[in-house]
C-alpha cells in the first residue's frame, strides 16, 4: 500500500530518532518534527501506517512505537537506555493555590517523561507536575520546572510538599512547617507571603525529591538528596583552554549574607601566558602575579571603571593561566540576584547573568573575592553539577580581545548551546 508524503516524512523522523537517542519519539515529538500540531492527526496518520503494515504501536505506554524493519520496542529500548518513565500529571502552583492534579483539566495527559534512571531517586512510585509561578525559586524552582513527586502523606519540618487545602479545594507547593494546631506553607520568594491553615485542614500529598528545567536548551536537573562537592585543586592544575571546557555545566556559588547564590556556568574563555597577547599574564604585573599560581583560585579584576570580572586561575603553579567566567545559568537565590541587578519587580531571569560584569554585581563579588581559594572558601567556590556533551557546546574565538592576530582568533571562548 502507497503512503502518503506526511506518512513518508512520519516514518522517516522515527527510523532517525530511533537511531540517535536509542528509544522512538513521543507523539508531540512526531508532529514537532514533521509540522503537525494536532496530536490527534498525528495518531490518525500513525494507525494507518500500522494497517499498512509499517510499525507497531501501544496505546498504553508513552514511545510505544515500534518500526517493523528494526527499530527497537519502547521496552527494549528503555531497558538498553535505563529510562526511568515518570508520567505527567498536571500543574502544581508555586503561587497562589490552585486546584489539585486530579481536579483539573490535564494538558499533559498520556505523556510522560522519560529520564536516565541515574538522574531520579530509585524505588518507589514517582510522578511529575510542572510549576506555574514564582514563589519558590529560592528553593531552585522556577516556573515551567517539573517537580518530581514521591506520593506521601506525611514530612519532616521544612519538605518540599504538594500542599492540599482541603476547605479551600487548592494545591500548593510550599516548604511545610507544623506549628502546633497551624501549618505554615512557606514560600522561597521574599515578594510572597506564608500562607497559614489549620492543621485540620490540610493534607500533604507528596514530597519533591528532584527538580528538572529547560532553559535555554539545556535540561538542568537538581537533586536535593545530592551534597554540592567543591571541584578539587587538581581539576585547575591543566591548560587554561580544558579547564574553560570543562567549567561548563559547573556550579558557581556564593555566599552571601548567609544566603546561597549561583548557578550552572554556560560560559568561559580561556587565557594564557606569554604566548597570548590577550592575557593580563602576557607581561608580568602586580596586578596579573595571581595568575601565576598556585591554581583554584579566584582573579577578579575591575574593567572600565565600573565591572568587575570573575576567573579560575588555572596551570600549575609557576605557569601563568586563568579561565573567564563569562555566564551562569541562575539556579540559587535568583530573588536576590534579581533585587542587586535593579530588577526585583520582575519575573522572569532572562538576562540576569549573561555577561561578566552582570553575573558579578548578581552574585556580589568584587575585589575582596580576589585570591579566594575556590577549592576551601564557604564564600565563593565552584561545585561538581552537570555534565555537558560535546555537541550542546560553540566554540568561537574570545570575545573584544586586543593582541595579535593568534590572539583573537583562537578558538578560546566555550559557550553551552544545548
Amino acid at each position: 500500500m502507497s503512503l502518503s508524503e506526511r506518512q513518508e516524512n512520519i516514518l522517516a523522523f522515527i527510523r532517525e530518532f530511533g537511531e540517535e537517542h536509542g528509544f522512538p519519539p513521543t507523539i508531540r515529538e512526531i508532529g514537532k518534527a514533521v509540522g503537525i500540531s494536532s496530536t490527534s492527526v498525528v495518531k490518525y496518520n500513525l494507525e494507518r501506517l500500522e494497517e499498512k503494515g509499517k510499525l507497531e504501536r501501544s496505546d498504553e505506554i508513552s514511545r510505544g512505537l515500534r518500526l517493523k524493519d528494526g527499530v527497537p520496542v519502547i521496552e527494549e529500548a528503555r531497558t538498553a537506555a535505563r529510562l526511568r518513565i515518570i508520567p505527567k500529571l498536571g500543574l502544581i502552583s508555586a503561587g497562589v493555590p490552585i486546584p489539585a492534579a486530579g481536579q483539573q483539566d490535564n494538558p499533559f495527559s498520556s505523556d510522560t517523561l522519560d529520564l536516565p534512571e541515574d538522574l531520579v531517586p530509585a524505588g518507589g512510585e514517582l510522578y511529575a507536575l510542572q510549576v506555574k509561578g514564582d514563589s519558590m525559586i529560592d528553593a531552585l524552582v522556577n516556573d515551567g520546572d517539573w517537580v518530581i513527586i514521591r506520593p506521601q502523606n506525611t514530612a519532616q519540618p521544612r519538605d518540599m510538599v504538594v500542599a492540599w487545602i482541603k476547605d479551600r479545594e487548592e494545591t500548593t507547593l510550599k516548604h511545610y512547617f507544623p506549628e502546633g494546631e497551624m501549618v505554615r506553607l512557606q514560600p522561597a520568594n521574599p515578594a510572597y507571603q506564608p500562607i497559614p491553615v489549620p492543621a485540620n485542614q490540610l493534607e500533604i500529598q507528596g514530597k519533591v525529591v528532584a527538580v528538572f528545567r529547560q532553559m535555554a536548551a539545556h535540561r538542568l536537573r537538581f537533586d536535593y538528596t545530592r551534597p554540592m562537592i567543591r571541584l578539587p585543586r587538581a581539576f585547575y592544575e591543566r591548560d587554561a583552554a580544558t579547564v574553560a571546557r570543562a567549567l561548563l555545566g559547573q556550579h558557581l556559588a556564593r555566599v552571601l549574607d548567609n544566603q546561597r547564590l549561583g548557578g550552572l556556568i554556560c560560559e568561559t574563555e580561556a587565557y594564557g601566558g606569554a604566548d597570548d597577547q590577550a592575557s593580563h599574564a602576557y607581561r608580568r604585573t602586580p596586578r596579573s602575579a595571581i595568575m601565576y599560581g598556585p591554581p583554584g583560585y579566584a582573579y577578579v579584576y575591575f574593567i572600565y571603571g565600573m565591572h568587575f570580572c570573575l576567573n579560575a586561575v588555572t596551570e600549575a603553579d609557576g605557569h601563568p593561566g586563568a579561565v573567564l567566567i563569562r555566564a551562569i545559568a541562575p539556579v540559587e537565590g535568583i530573588a536576590i540576584m534579581l533585587g542587586r541587578r535593579g530588577r526585583l519587580s520582575e519575573r522572569s531571569d532572562r538576562g540576569l547573568t549573561d555577561g561578566p560584569g552582570k553575573l558579578c554585581q548578581a552574585l556580589g563579588i568584587t575585589r575582596a573575592q580576589n585570591g579566594i581559594d575556590l577549592t576551601a572558601s564557604a564564600e565563593l567556590s565552584i561545585e561538581s553539577g552537570a555534565a555537558v556533551a560535546d555537541d550542546q557546546v560553540e566554540i568561537t574565538p574570545r570575545i573584544g580581545v586586543r593582541g595579535d592576530e593568534l590572539a583573537r582568533r583562537r578558538l578560546w571562548r566555550f559557550v553551552w548551546r544545548g
